[in-house]
């Protein structure tokens, strides 16, 4: 039998999509893994109190393959909590495991070419690849053909300038054992569990990267992405990252350095943002962020620094753009002169 032949049918990987209200896109994601090339899978769905007719598409798809097992949630989990629940439904017996957002969907190779990387490397504890985010390919660019990163190295790529590889749960395929030494998976205290997850297996494991484009993550007006990208979730969620794991991975200068870059990054959002105050969710997370990343102490101050830094840069621009206005008309009314 062909290499290939095996590794359609080589060891089981479990599958789960935790959902909640997902009718508009549910169907396309179940659909991208029924069509796997790599036939030796379990898919296990789990509806979180759904209000839309979600339950009853994913029933329908259930009654035409018998490798779909539906789950449905007593009470409705806030969204760490049904990640860590569906991942409860992964099976022991699975060699590897993944999670498939609602609304994302993966391309027809993709266990093949995750499952291959890992069954090659013994070392890997985590397969990622390209991945498309609405229209853009992340990360945008990584080492040439080289698939297997140290777990430091890793890492430190992703605290330190990029690229960022770890992505959202699609992306990412684990070894099941690793899953399974720690009673929940990720940390349900931020929505960011997952990136948290990646951190701490790559203390002990090495990363395998497919340089193909194998899973698309969808950005809507509802979906988690979105919501991130208003409250710029990745500034404070980076901080967040390097407070505990910085000291792991990083010596103390770059850690001092990188520490005080994300700090005058995330107070430059935030003056530049002011007015966004006004919105009670906003100022709600980003307070809670104070609080949680030791930075309460001046914070206002440090906003109200970058907010007239700002405002006195556009001041700048605005004054040497008009000097060049007018430059440009002083010399066009002079050349009419001249040719009069």
């Amino acid at each position: 039998m062909s290499q290939a032949a095996n590794m359609r049918t080589g060891p089981l990987v479990s599958i789960v999509t935790p959902v909640y209200n997902g009718e508009t896109f549910i169907g396309e994601c179940i659909e991208s893994i029924l069509r796997q090339t790599y036939s030796n899978f379990e898919y296990g769905i789990v509806n979180n109190r759904s209000t839309d007719n979600t339950l009853d598409i994913v029933l329908k798809y259930a009654e035409l393959d018998d490798r779909i097992t539906v789950y449905e949630n007593d009470l409705f989990l806030p969204v760490m909590q049904n990640f860590n629940n569906a991942i409860s439904k992964v099976s022991r017996k699975a060699k590897y495991c993944k999670i498939v957002c609602a609304d994302d969907w993966i391309s027809d190779d993709y266990l093949l070419k995750t499952v291959e990387l890992a069954e090659k490397n013994p070392r890997v504890g985590i397969v990622s690849s390209y991945r498309l985010v609405g229209q853009r390919i992340v990360p945008a660019i990584m080492p040439y053909q080289k698939t297997v990163f140290s777990g430091r190295e890793m890492a430190r790529m992703n605290l330190l300038d990029g690229p960022y590889t770890f992505g959202s749960p699609t992306a990412l395929l684990y070894r099941t054992k690793i899953v399974f030494k720690k009673e929940k998976f990720y940390n349900e205290e931020r929505t960011v569990g997952d990136t948290e997850a990646c951190y701490e297996i790559l203390k002990e494991w090495d990363f395998g990267f497919v340089h193909q484009i194998l899973s698309f993550n969808r950005v809507h007006d509802s979906s988690v992405t979105s919501k991130g990208l208003y409250l710029k979730k990745n500034i404070p969620d980076h901080i967040y990252m390097l407070r505990n794991y910085g000291k792991f991975y990083l010596d103390d200068a770059e850690f001092a350095c990188k520490k005080k870059m994300l700090t005058n990054k995330y107070f430059m959002f935030l003056g530049q943002n002011v007015g966004r105050f006004r919105d009670a969710e906003f100022r709600k997370y980003h307070e809670e962020n104070f609080e949680q990343l030791n930075l309460k102490r001046h914070c206002y101050l440090n906003i109200l620094k970058f907010f007239i830094i700002y405002h006195l840069k556009k001041m700048i621009d605005l004054k040497s753009h008009l000097k060049s206005l007018f430059s440009r008309l002083s010399k066009k009314r002079y050349s009419r002169i001249n040719l009069k």
